[in-house]
């Protein structure tokens, strides 16, 4: 069974974040709401309400994994965002 995360942007703070089990958007990946395909569409309707309004930019799903009792992004790009900027020393 595939499982999702919603993501999108603060801008203000300039990092991801998801929603919430709480249904807020947070930072913290691990207290993301993990949902199946079948919820996708709900999710991502509210998400793109809320952008309307300013809560979040650029929603999107992640699809995810269960390893032991935490979750992580199944692509390398995800797992990275979660990191932060990346930033370059010369």
């Amino acid at each position: 069974m595939s499982l999702f995360v919603l993501t999108g942007w603060d801008l203000s703070k300039g990092f991801p974040i998801f929603l919430g089990t709480d249904g807020y958007y947070q930072r913290d990946f691990h207290h993301a709401l993990v949902f199946g395909i079948d919820q996708q569409d709900q999710y991502l309707q509210k998400a793109k309400e809320d952008a309307k309004i300013g809560k979040i930019v650029d929603p999107y799903h992640i699809e995810v994994i269960a390893i032991g009792d935490q979750y992580l992004p199944v692509k390398k790009k995800e797992q990275l965002r979660l990191q932060g900027p990346t930033i370059l020393k010369s």
